[in-house]
């Protein structure tokens, strides 16, 4: 599937949230998971009130938050990376 990797900025983020509660409006969910440096902090879920979840991880150091978007039931995802430059 897709991978698209670009620059960290809250703006990003919360576009692909709001793309998250959209279809979750309109009976059209979309399983997701957040990976922050490698560690999962938001499982997979098709729930959109637990997106913000990740910001409880965020450190000073943190080096890249991933967002898995699955296609249905299944193990395919369409991966986001948003990265901090060093």
């Amino acid at each position: 599937m897709g991978l698209k990797k670009e620059k960290f900025t809250e703006e990003k983020i919360e576009k692909l949230k709001k793309y998250i509660e959209r279809y979750h409006s309109i009976g059209q969910a979309i399983e997701y998971e957040i990976v922050i440096d490698n560690f999962k902090t938001v499982r997979r879920t098709d729930d959109p009130s637990l997106f913000d979840d990740y910001k409880l991880f965020l450190v000073k150091d943190t080096r890249e938050i991933l967002i898995r978007l699955f296609t249905g039931k299944s193990n395919n995802c369409d991966k986001v990376i948003y990265y901090w430059e060093e």
